[in-house]
C-alpha cells in the first residue's frame, strides 16, 4: 500500500473537523454547552480523544469554530443580497434565506437555534450577534428605502421581530405554522402593497 498523497490527508483532516464539529453541534444543542465535553463530542464524532486535540484545544475552541462559520454564512448571504438591483427580488431571498431554509434543513436549523439561545454562548458573542442584528436591519432599511415604503427604518425592525416570532415558533412550537403560507402574508404586506401604488 502507498503512502498517502499530501491532498488525501488533508481531506482525511477536513473530513475529521467536520464529523466534529457536527458532533458538537448536536452536543452543544441537545445537552447545553456547559455539559458537553471533550470526551463526549470524540465520542459522538467516532474519533479518539487524542485525534479531537489535534485540532482543537478545547471545546471553546470548536465552539469559536462553529459560530464564525455561521457568521461567514450569513456574511456571504448579505452580501449576495446587496447584489440583488430589484428590491422586491431581495426581499423575497432574504425571507427564504431566513424561513424557507428551515424546511430544508430542519435539524441544522434547530442545532443552531438551540445553540445560540445559551446563555452562555450568547454572553460570549454578544457583540459578534448584535453587529449580524444590525447588518440585517441595514439591508431590510435599504430595501424598503428602495421600494418607498414608508419608514423604513421602523418596517425593518418590525420586520425582523416578527422573523424571529416565526423561527422561535417554527423551532419551539413546532409543524403546526404553514410557513409558505406566513411568507406570502409577508410578501402580500409588503411587496404587493408596494405595486398597488
Amino acid at each position: 500500500m502507498s503512502p498517502r498523497s499530501e491532498e488525501q490527508v488533508e481531506e482525511i483532516r477536513k473530513k475529521s473537523i467536520e464529523k466534529i464539529k457536527d458532533a458538537a453541534m448536536e452536543l452543544f444543542a441537545e445537552d447545553g454547552f456547559s455539559s458537553a465535553t471533550m470526551t463526549s463530542i470524540a465520542k459522538k464524532a467516532g474519533v479518539s480523544k487524542g485525534l479531537i486535540y489535534n485540532y482543537f484545544k478545547n471545546k471553546e475552541e470548536i465552539l469559536d469554530e462553529i459560530i464564525n462559520m455561521l457568521m461567514g454564512m450569513f456574511k456571504v448571504m448579505m452580501t449576495e443580497f446587496k447584489k440583488i438591483e430589484d428590491p422586491k427580488e431581495a426581499l423575497k431571498s432574504l425571507l427564504h434565506m431566513s424561513l424557507l431554509m428551515y424546511k430544508d434543513d430542519e435539524k441544522m436549523f434547530k442545532l443552531i437555534s438551540f445553540i445560540m439561545m445559551q446563555k452562555s454562548v450568547v454572553d460570549k458573542y454578544t457583540e459578534l450577534f448584535k453587529g449580524f442584528y444590525h447588518s440585517f436591519i441595514d439591508i431590510l432599511t435599504e430595501i424598503f428605502t428602495r421600494m418607498n415604503i414608508e419608514n423604513p427604518e421602523f418596517e425593518a425592525r418590525s420586520l425582523s421581530a416578527i422573523i424571529d416570532g416565526l423561527q422561535f415558533h417554527m423551532v419551539y412550537v413546532g409543524g403546526d405554522l404553514k410557513i409558505e403560507e406566513m411568507v406570502q402574508f409577508i410578501e402580500k404586506r409588503y411587496i404587493d402593497r408596494e405595486e398597488t401604488k
